[in-house]
Protein backbone atom coordinates (compact mmCIF):
# COMPACT_ATOMS: atom_id res chain seq x y z
CA UNK A 1 0.00 0.00 0.00
CA UNK A 2 1.35 3.33 -1.00
CA UNK A 3 1.18 6.08 1.49
CA UNK A 4 0.59 9.46 0.21
CA UNK A 5 3.08 11.83 1.66
CA UNK A 6 1.76 15.23 2.48
CA UNK A 7 4.80 17.35 1.77
CA UNK A 8 4.00 20.91 1.26
CA UNK A 9 6.73 23.05 -0.29
CA UNK A 10 7.01 26.80 -0.37
CA UNK A 11 5.14 28.45 -3.15
CA UNK A 12 6.80 30.89 -5.47
CA UNK A 13 4.85 33.76 -3.88
CA UNK A 14 6.21 32.95 -0.44
CA UNK A 15 9.78 32.76 -1.77
CA UNK A 16 9.40 36.12 -3.53
CA UNK A 17 8.03 37.75 -0.37
CA UNK A 18 10.98 36.39 1.64
CA UNK A 19 13.46 37.70 -0.94
CA UNK A 20 11.77 41.13 -0.91
CA UNK A 21 11.94 41.32 2.89
CA UNK A 22 15.58 40.22 2.89
CA UNK A 23 16.39 42.78 0.15
CA UNK A 24 14.74 45.58 2.15
CA UNK A 25 16.75 44.67 5.25
CA UNK A 26 20.05 44.52 3.33
CA UNK A 27 19.25 47.77 1.47
CA UNK A 28 18.48 49.56 4.74
CA UNK A 29 21.72 48.34 6.28
CA UNK A 30 23.69 49.48 3.24
CA UNK A 31 22.06 52.91 3.38
CA UNK A 32 22.88 53.32 7.08
CA UNK A 33 26.49 52.19 6.54
CA UNK A 34 26.96 54.58 3.62
CA UNK A 35 25.57 57.52 5.58
CA UNK A 36 27.79 56.64 8.53
CA UNK A 37 30.93 56.44 6.37
CA UNK A 38 30.07 59.78 4.75
CA UNK A 39 29.71 61.34 8.22
CA UNK A 40 33.10 59.95 9.25
CA UNK A 41 34.72 61.33 6.07
CA UNK A 42 33.20 64.79 6.66
CA UNK A 43 34.43 64.71 10.25
CA UNK A 44 37.96 63.74 9.15
CA UNK A 45 38.05 66.57 6.59
CA UNK A 46 36.88 69.13 9.17
CA UNK A 47 39.42 67.84 11.70
CA UNK A 48 42.23 68.19 9.14
CA UNK A 49 41.04 71.73 8.27
CA UNK A 50 41.01 72.63 11.98
CA UNK A 51 44.60 71.38 12.39
CA UNK A 52 45.72 73.45 9.40
CA UNK A 53 43.96 76.58 10.72
CA UNK A 54 45.52 76.15 14.16
CA UNK A 55 48.93 75.63 12.57
CA UNK A 56 48.55 78.84 10.55
CA UNK A 57 47.60 80.79 13.69
CA UNK A 58 50.51 79.31 15.67
CA UNK A 59 52.97 80.22 12.90
CA UNK A 60 51.57 83.76 12.87
CA UNK A 61 51.84 83.99 16.68
CA UNK A 62 55.43 82.76 16.73
CA UNK A 63 56.48 85.35 14.15
CA UNK A 64 54.41 88.01 15.92
CA UNK A 65 55.99 87.40 19.33
CA UNK A 66 59.54 87.18 17.96
CA UNK A 67 59.30 90.60 16.28
CA UNK A 68 60.79 93.51 18.22
CA UNK A 69 58.96 96.29 16.37
CA UNK A 70 56.13 96.87 13.93
CA UNK A 71 58.40 97.34 10.90
CA UNK A 72 60.31 94.19 11.84
CA UNK A 73 57.04 92.28 12.11
CA UNK A 74 55.75 93.50 8.76
CA UNK A 75 59.12 92.72 7.15
CA UNK A 76 59.36 89.27 8.75
CA UNK A 77 55.92 88.41 7.52
CA UNK A 78 56.39 90.12 4.15
CA UNK A 79 52.95 91.70 4.62
CA UNK A 80 51.28 94.14 2.25
CA UNK A 81 49.74 96.84 4.48
CA UNK A 82 47.30 99.62 3.46
CA UNK A 83 45.51 102.22 5.63
CA UNK A 84 41.99 101.20 6.64
CA UNK A 85 39.36 103.63 5.29
CA UNK A 86 37.90 105.77 8.08
CA UNK A 87 40.40 104.82 10.79
CA UNK A 88 43.86 106.29 11.22
CA UNK A 89 44.82 103.61 13.79
CA UNK A 90 43.87 100.59 11.71
CA UNK A 91 45.55 99.09 8.68
CA UNK A 92 44.36 96.33 6.41
CA UNK A 93 46.71 93.51 5.56
CA UNK A 94 46.42 91.72 2.23
CA UNK A 95 45.27 88.11 2.79
CA UNK A 96 48.09 85.59 2.92
CA UNK A 97 49.00 82.11 4.08
CA UNK A 98 52.06 80.41 5.44
CA UNK A 99 53.53 77.72 3.22
CA UNK A 100 54.62 74.45 4.80
CA UNK A 101 58.14 75.92 5.03
CA UNK A 102 56.79 78.96 6.93
CA UNK A 103 57.15 81.47 4.08
CA UNK A 104 54.47 84.18 3.77
CA UNK A 105 52.53 83.87 0.51
CA UNK A 106 50.24 86.75 -0.58
CA UNK A 107 46.79 85.84 -1.92
CA UNK A 108 45.36 88.32 -4.41
CA UNK A 109 41.83 86.88 -4.66
CA UNK A 110 40.64 84.64 -1.81
CA UNK A 111 37.34 83.90 -3.58
CA UNK A 112 38.95 82.52 -6.75
CA UNK A 113 40.18 79.05 -5.79
CA UNK A 114 41.56 78.45 -9.29
CA UNK A 115 43.97 81.39 -8.82
CA UNK A 116 45.24 80.33 -5.38
CA UNK A 117 49.01 80.14 -5.01
CA UNK A 118 50.13 76.50 -4.92
CA UNK A 119 51.83 77.05 -1.54
CA UNK A 120 48.45 78.00 -0.01
CA UNK A 121 46.86 74.68 -0.94
CA UNK A 122 47.73 72.49 2.01
CA UNK A 123 46.78 69.26 3.68
CA UNK A 124 46.71 65.58 2.98
CA UNK A 125 46.08 65.33 -0.75
CA UNK A 126 46.47 69.14 -1.19
CA UNK A 127 42.77 69.96 -1.04
CA UNK A 128 42.64 72.73 1.58
CA UNK A 129 42.71 76.35 0.40
CA UNK A 130 44.10 78.46 3.25
CA UNK A 131 43.93 82.22 3.83
CA UNK A 132 44.63 84.51 6.78
CA UNK A 133 42.99 87.93 6.73
CA UNK A 134 44.36 89.96 9.63
CA UNK A 135 43.56 93.49 10.67
CA UNK A 136 46.15 95.42 12.58
CA UNK A 137 45.27 98.10 15.13
CA UNK A 138 48.30 100.31 15.69
CA UNK A 139 48.96 101.49 19.23
CA UNK A 140 48.53 105.22 19.74
CA UNK A 141 51.04 105.30 22.62
CA UNK A 142 54.03 103.20 23.59
CA UNK A 143 52.13 101.71 26.52
CA UNK A 144 49.36 100.26 24.36
CA UNK A 145 49.76 96.77 22.91
CA UNK A 146 49.98 95.83 19.26
CA UNK A 147 46.79 94.03 18.35
CA UNK A 148 46.11 91.79 15.39
CA UNK A 149 42.64 90.38 14.94
CA UNK A 150 41.66 88.37 11.97
CA UNK A 151 40.23 85.32 10.38
CA UNK A 152 41.66 82.09 9.06
CA UNK A 153 39.52 80.58 6.32
CA UNK A 154 39.95 77.07 5.04
CA UNK A 155 37.96 75.95 1.98
CA UNK A 156 37.93 72.49 0.43
CA UNK A 157 36.06 70.33 -2.04
CA UNK A 158 34.26 67.53 -0.25
CA UNK A 159 35.70 64.16 -1.08
CA UNK A 160 33.23 62.07 -2.99
CA UNK A 161 31.66 65.19 -4.53
CA UNK A 162 28.86 67.19 -3.03
CA UNK A 163 30.27 70.70 -3.32
CA UNK A 164 32.64 72.63 -1.11
CA UNK A 165 32.91 73.10 2.62
CA UNK A 166 34.66 75.71 4.71
CA UNK A 167 35.95 76.45 8.17
CA UNK A 168 36.41 79.90 9.69
CA UNK A 169 38.50 80.60 12.81
CA UNK A 170 38.75 84.05 14.37
CA UNK A 171 41.82 85.00 16.37
CA UNK A 172 43.17 87.92 18.36
CA UNK A 173 46.83 88.36 19.21
CA UNK A 174 48.27 91.18 21.27
CA UNK A 175 51.55 92.02 22.97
Amino acid sequence: MLKRLNHRGDTIVEVLIAIAILGAIIGGGYSIATRSLNGVRISQERSEATKIAESQIETFKSKFYSAKSEPELFAALNLVVTPHPGSADTVDVTPFCFSESGATITINDVDNLAAYPADCILGNGDIYYVSLTPEYVAPTTNSEPWVFTGTVRIKWDRSGGGGTDSLKMVYKISV
